[in-house]
């Protein structure tokens, strides 16, 4: 039942990818997807990373749009078209890294001492079923394939053995990949070597520094193209436009805040997204100290059994969802973020949740019917619920406002510019996500929204507020054309302004 059950939610997910227009375009892709989208339909068809063809921009993970950019190209740049192949790859990435975590449970199920085919399934089962998972992996955004990616690669250490000269070599390609897909993947690629050689009796301290230095090498020449034009384009190795959302005041609590919102993907049970405030709480002290002891047994587990690779790379796992956490706990404000920040997580936690729950014996029944009843529940919640009307409100709203209201070529300033910028040419972002030159501008926003002669502005009235007029009122020289209170989905007034 849970086989057939996991074949079933991979094609219910697999349909969406021919719903027609225009509700394929509100089917779970972020606005920070359709900047992705919209720089990848840029390289395709102009062979130039930018949203708007003019700026170049570093706000994107390259191996992502690397991959989209010449299906933009195949098509001629049709916005439906791309939509729909985004859509197949991360269909794609969904099948595959539920197909690698699946097996992932396996291994752990063996050392478990578990019912190995049944934590295969039950985790097959579990990944497809979480609506946490789904949304991550159809954002728009590389979520999916690093997921796919950390899956096959933890899979293919498990089997490598590291006194082979050829093991740092591949092992460096393969980290290389994993920072071309997302640039703090850097974290896993730091902990690897160390967890892999710690205690092993045929590696000694100088062939420990051979094969760091060689992992380290190649993962640096394989990822070099993206360092290059960072360096070359804006003077930095590392990508600008996440500083769009940095905050280095380092507050603490804002650790204990990740924490709470990775809760869904540290503990991938159905709804446990839906968990309350105060249980949520509780689960992230939990997860603190959860982390500490499981780094501490396996530790312990790699004195005992050192040619054991699940105990070394489970350590690897560990370290990386502390570093995470702490890296993005200290300099991200971003909390909406945090979640997707998290997604390795997953790749530790659910193959190891489903070997827990399959192995007693007695209660397997019950148990698998009760994850089996849930699993549905959260799908079909993820699949009719109000997030899609939610999207289609809260983006798709300013592409019909700016349709309605602004002339077809006439420029536009956005800060929350993702869906708009995808559906429209001519429009500048102003937050500075994807748009260095606005990022460095932020203090004085309104000088270089003069200086870009920008003569429209379509966005959330807060955020003009907030980030451009800096104050409640309309400021000289701006009219507003039409403001439009959305109730629904945290609410909010979405405003066209026009230059007198």
């Amino acid at each position: 039942m849970l086989a057939s059950s996991a074949f079933a939610l991979l094609a219910i997910a697999g349909a969406q990818i021919v719903s027609p227009a225009p509700a394929v375009f509100t089917w779970l892709i972020s606005d920070d997807g359709y900047y992705a989208l919209t720089i990848a339909r840029r390289l395709g068809t102009t062979l130039r990373p930018t949203v708007d063809g003019v700026h170049l921009t570093s706000g994107f993970q390259p191996l992502w749009v690397a991959l989209l950019a010449p299906f933009a190209a195949l098509t001629g740049g049709s916005r439906e078209a791309l939509v729909r192949i985004t859509l197949a790859l991360h269909w794609i990435c969904f099948a595959t890294a539920a197909l690698g975590v699946a097996m992932l449970a396996r291994r752990a199920a063996a050392f478990l001492k578990a019912p190995p085919v049944d934590a295969m399934v039950l985790a097959a089962f579990l990944y497809l079923s979480n609506g946490t998972l789904l949304a991550l992996h159809f954002n728009g955004l590389e979520t999916g394939l690093l997921l796919a990616l950390y899956a096959l690669i933890v899979l293919w250490l498990l089997r490598v053995d590291w006194t082979a000269h050829r093991t740092p070599v591949l092992a460096g390609i393969a980290c290389g990949i994993l920072l071309l897909a997302r640039v703090d993947a850097l974290f896993f690629v730091a902990a690897l070597v160390p967890a892999a050689c710690y205690r092993r009796p045929n590696i000694s301290l100088p062939r420990f520094s051979t094969i760091l230095l060689t992992v380290a090498s190649v993962a640096l020449a394989v990822s070099s193209v993206w360092w290059l034009y960072n360096l070359t384009a804006f003077g930095k190795l590392m990508p600008q436009s996440g500083a769009a959302q940095a905050d280095y005041l380092f507050p603490p609590g804002r650790v204990y805040r990740f924490l709470r919102e990775s809760i869904p993907l540290a503990l991938p049970l159905p709804f446990a997204w839906r968990l309350p405030g105060a249980l949520t709480s509780i689960a992230a002290g939990l997860m603190v100290a959860a982390d500490l002891a499981a780094g501490a047994a396996l530790v312990q587990r790699i004195g005992r059994a050192p040619d054991d690779s699940r105990p070394r790379l489970a350590l690897a796992l560990v370290v990386t969802a502390a570093l995470l956490a702490c890296w993005y706990g200290l300099t991200s404000y971003a909390y909406w973020m945090y979640l997707r920040y998290s997604a390795p997580f997953v790749v530790l936690t659910l193959p190891i949740a489903a070997a827990v729950i399959s192995k007693p014996r007695r209660s397997r029944a019950i148990v698998m019917a009760l994850v089996l009843l849930g699993g549905w529940a959260e799908a079909w919640t993820v699949h009719n619920g109000p997030r899609r009307d939610c999207l289609e409100l809260r983006q798709f709203r300013l592409v019909d406002l700016a349709a309605e209201r602004v002339p077809p070529q006439a420029r536009i300033g956005a800060l929350q510019s993702g869906a708009l910028g995808f559906f429209r040419d001519e429009v500048v972002n102003l937050d500075g996500k994807v748009n260095v030159a606005a990022l460095e501008r932020r203090n004085d926003l309104e000088a270089y929204v003069n200086e870009q002669r920008i003569d429209w502005l379509v966005d959330w009235e807060v955020l003009l507020e907030r980030d451009l007029f800096r104050s409640a009122s309309v400021p000289p020289g701006w009219r507003r054309v039409k403001a439009e209170e959305i109730t629904a989905c945290d609410g909010g007034t979405i405003a066209v302004y026009r230059r007198q």
